[in-house]
């Protein structure tokens, strides 16, 4: 599924001249194919479970945002890639992921998930947990990846990675 982000609405409101358009905010992008990391802030767990993206992705205007559902699981302490978004040498992408996170196993399991380049999220016991994470990245590989705890813990996460060139 890919969404096609626009320009604010703007127009006449009731007669009203439109407000002038601002001008376009540049900043510089650092030449070093790191990946950098971008915590989470804009990305918040809401009370019916859903996820704010607006605020991240608002402000990309005008860019195509390409939306691909991930679910999948891993047991034992082995990193399990569950999808992988390659950016093109000399571009920069914003990559977020954004869903429930799911630990299962004997007792306290604990579950783990991470994009490369962020600090991974984690959930003791079985309860669910709505996390979030993005990286901006230059010419890199970027994945997504669960784990648990120990040989019994499973890692399950279910929700969707989202790209957009910046």
């Amino acid at each position: 599924m890919v969404l096609k982000l626009g320009p604010a609405l703007s127009g006449p409101v009731g007669g009203a001249e439109p407000a002038p358009k601002p001008a376009p905010v540049t900043a510089p992008v650092p030449s070093n194919p790191v990946l950098r990391v971008v915590r989470p802030q804009a990305i918040r767990p809401m009370a019916t479970g859903g996820l704010v993206l607006g605020p991240v992705i608002g402000r990309i205007g005008g860019s195509t945002v390409e939306q691909t559902p991930v679910s999948g699981s891993q047991t034992g302490t082995t990193w399990k890639t569950l999808h992988t978004v390659t950016v093109p040498s000399g571009e920069t992408w914003l990559v977020s992921a954004a869903g429930t996170l799911r630990a299962g196993g004997f007792g306290s399991a604990t579950a783990f998930v991470s994009l490369t380049g962020s600090l991974p999220s984690r959930t003791n016991s079985t309860s669910d947990m709505d996390c979030g994470g993005s990286v901006v990245a230059t010419g890199a590989v970027v994945s997504l990846s669960v784990r648990g705890d120990s040989q019994f813990d499973t890692a399950t996460f279910d929700g969707v990675v989202y790209t957009v060139r910046i």
